[in-house]
């Protein structure tokens, strides 16, 4: 698997009409339906449960018959695999609801084909065999850092990571050593990158990069026009996750073109779970048609997007429009994930709180930035008042490994705020937003 067979798969995706798809995605859903079925038991019941026969899915339109997967189902039944544990070569790392991490299990046929689709969304934005990329992505247990470096060692992209997300080190081997053209990140980073150059005295729209792909983190029209203008670079965006890798990649016209002959894309109503028609938008549910480790058949993503009926660009393959948000409580901080009840969790833990908040999440500078309100139990002295707002700051970024990791190594995110209101203040308003979201 190299350059040109990606390059050339991608050309050949692109004739195809999206009656070709669907019979394509037809057949392989069919047999990936058998294969689980019959590898994995946890499944097999599953679909039991709803009383489905899967020779029932004679087309595409069939898939809805199917039930949901949630990410309830992959946290509570580990390993959630259907290939034997000896098998299994990785488990890439997400969040879960309750602070319970969320893994996700790969063999080797799941690492590579996701890794090769990663890199076609890389050949997707113009990478050139024999350039040189850098990856400023977080290595170790989540998907991005080691996806991202096998991705371009697939199709010749010279590419440098680091692990310990060394700003000064990042620095110095794209102007002194590297120099190169691309930039595999997040959004945040590309913040904090621009930030630590300014510190050293270095314009950063001096640097030979010509794009910026980002992924894990949302990023917007208002972002990337300022840090294209400010890197002197096109800001390309991958829709990626844990679960799948690289969904799609962004186009000239602003859509993302997901691969459909690996991966079946529906977008739901968040209420009746019914499929939407084009333009409204909805829960972006993907079904893996490659993959061999997990059943990872009708997942709910909960991100909001809505279906591209025809993208103005000549890509054939089908668009989803730019993530819009969430559907469910999770949170994305400069793309570590947090759920509501992680934080009610580590309130509980706190004596002398009353157990309300309210989470407020602002862009400062360009960085995702935490305000806590929390409300104590009853009146307080003032030395209490600052033991309480400094555990409550400590626990914080402790609440998961991610948030820790953009607060307080890559910085990519603020330090957050804490304030504490006297009993009554916030169930005085009512009934509590717990969360009120201003980044957009």
């Amino acid at each position: 698997m190299n350059y040109k067979y990606l390059k050339s798969e991608l050309e050949e995706l692109n004739k195809f009409t999206k009656e070709s798809f669907e019979k394509l995605q037809l057949g392989k859903l069919q047999d990936r339906l058998k294969y689980h079925v019959k590898n994995n038991l946890w499944y097999r019941n599953f679909l039991e449960k709803y009383a489905l026969n899967i020779k029932n899915i004679k087309s595409i339109g069939d898939l809805q018959q199917l039930p949901l997967l949630e990410k309830e189902h992959i946290i509570d039944n580990f390993p959630f695999s259907s290939v034997s544990e000896k098998e299994i070569r990785r488990f890439y790392q997400t969040s879960g609801t309750t602070g319970k991490p969320k893994l996700i299990a790969y063999n080797k046929h799941d690492i590579d084909r996701s890794a090769q689709l990663k890199a076609r969304g890389l050949i997707f934005g113009g990478v050139k065999e024999g350039d040189k990329g850098i990856a400023i992505m977080a290595y170790g247990p989540w998907a991005s850092g080691l996806m991202s470096q096998q991705a371009g060692e697939y199709i010749g992209l010279t590419i440098a990571g680091d692990a310990k997300l060394d700003t000064n080190w990042h620095i110095w081997a794209i102007f002194s050593q590297y120099h190169p053209k691309y930039i595999i990140s997040q959004p945040s980073f590309l913040v904090r990158l621009e930030e630590i150059a300014k510190e050293q005295g270095i314009d950063i729209s001096t640097s030979p990069m010509e794009r910026l792909f980002v992924c894990g983190d949302m990023s917007n029209n208002l972002f990337k026009k300022e840090f294209e203008k400010r890197y002197n670079a096109k800001i390309i965006d991958l829709y990626c996750c844990t679960e799948f890798g690289c969904i799609s990649a962004e186009c000239i016209a602003g859509n993302l073109h997901y691969w459909a002959d690996e991966l079946i894309v529906e977008i739901i109503d968040q209420k009746t779970k019914k499929l939407t028609a084009p333009g409204e938008i909805g829960e972006v549910v993907v079904t893996g048609l490659y993959k061999e480790a997990t059943p990872l058949i009708r997942y709910n993503t909960h991100d909001l997007s809505f279906l591209v009926e025809e993208c103005e660009c000549d890509c054939k393959l089908p668009a989803i429009s730019p993530i819009l948000g969430r559907g469910d409580d999770m949170l994305s901080i400069a793309g570590a994930n947090l759920y509501p009840r992680q934080i009610e969790d580590m309130l509980s833990k706190i004596s002398g709180l009353s157990g309300r908040y309210q989470l407020i999440i602002t862009k400062e500078k360009f960085k995702d930035k935490i305000t806590m309100k929390v409300e104590l139990e009853k009146e307080i002295e003032k030395n209490m008042e600052k033991y309480l707002k400094k555990s409550i700051f400590e626990n914080i970024s402790s609440i998961a490994p991610e948030l820790n990791y953009v607060i307080n190594q890559s910085k990519t995110a603020h330090q957050p705020n804490v304030e504490l209101l006297k009993f009554g203040a916030l169930s005085s308003q009512g009934k509590i937003k717990r969360v009120i979201d201003k980044r957009r």
